[in-house]
């Protein structure tokens, strides 16, 4: 995994998105990942086209200007990251797959989260079994990661996919994607959801689960799941191939934000998270 690509992403991002605590949108992750309440953070000079309902009389009284109380946000939100990972994740371009764009946007959710006093938790499934990680935040969330990727074999060379790894993996089915994403929205978490959704129903549990505002879906495709058909050929076949099924364009999973591989995938996914 690249991690100073990460950071330059982080780096390249954080001033946009941080720079106004008090402004819901100031980012896709403030608005969307919403705080408790409002924590007073310093007094400032009063200027024009200022909210007058947060002057702080007394301390103006004091002093010859007029000082406003600014505050920022008190989030303390805990963000479920759940990957979904199947046969199909170790396939995508230019030596990326999109298990690697997985997990790189969850390092940089670790990363972001150091900003917004906020704690991601990871939950990986893979054949049919979970593995989940207690909530953290910065690099010493990120150092667990990893580690725990490592100690999976998920991970291989200078932290890239180990491809090799796929061809022990088996396509989780959807009642148990379906069930782990009902437990966390049972314990009030934010969901992001970060695989291809090749496996999940257009309709039933997954469509209500979808319906819930804490339920924040990223599917991730390689270009071919995009590119459009010169030939045809059998789901079966297409499975094997590492494609998604051909019916990402329609339904219900249609609604949901896409990145492919050959983008750049750390932005466009602040951009297109909702």
């Amino acid at each position: 995994m690249d991690i100073k690509e990460i950071e330059r992403v982080v780096a390249s991002v954080q001033h946009a998105v941080f720079r106004n605590a008090n402004s819901m949108s100031a980012g896709a992750l403030r608005s969307r990942f919403r705080g408790a309440g409002l924590q007073f953070r310093e007094h400032q000079i009063y200027t024009h086209g200022d909210d007058v309902r947060f002057i702080d009389w007394k301390v103006s009284a004091r002093t010859s200007h007029i000082h406003l109380k600014t505050f920022e946000e008190d989030r303390n939100v805990e963000i479920c990251v759940v990957i979904d990972i199947g046969p199909a994740s170790f396939y995508g371009s230019r030596g990326v797959t999109k298990l690697q764009m997985a997990l790189e946007i969850t390092a940089l959710l670790y990363l972001i989260a150091q900003e917004t006093h906020d704690q991601i938790r990871v939950v990986l499934l893979y054949n049919g079994q979970r593995t989940e990680l207690p909530p953290k935040k910065g690099r010493e969330g990120l150092i667990l990661f990893i580690s725990q990727l490592e100690k999976l074999d998920f991970l291989g060379e200078e932290g890239k996919t180990n491809l090799l790894k796929q061809y022990k993996i088996t396509e989780n089915s959807s009642a148990f994607v379906e069930t782990e994403l009902k437990k966390q929205l049972a314990r009030k978490k934010e969901i992001v959801y970060l695989g291809d959704m090749g496996n999940l129903p257009e309709d039933g549990e997954f469509a209500r689960i979808t319906q819930d505002s804490r339920f924040h879906g990223i599917r991730l495709l390689s270009p071919l799941d995009v590119a459009p058909l010169k030939f045809s050929f059998s789901i079966a076949r297409g499975k094997l191939a590492g494609l998604s099924t051909p019916r990402w364009a329609s339904g219900l999973v249609k609604r949901f934000p896409i990145i492919t591989s050959d983008e750049r995938y750390l932005e466009l996914f602040l951009r297109r998270i909702r």
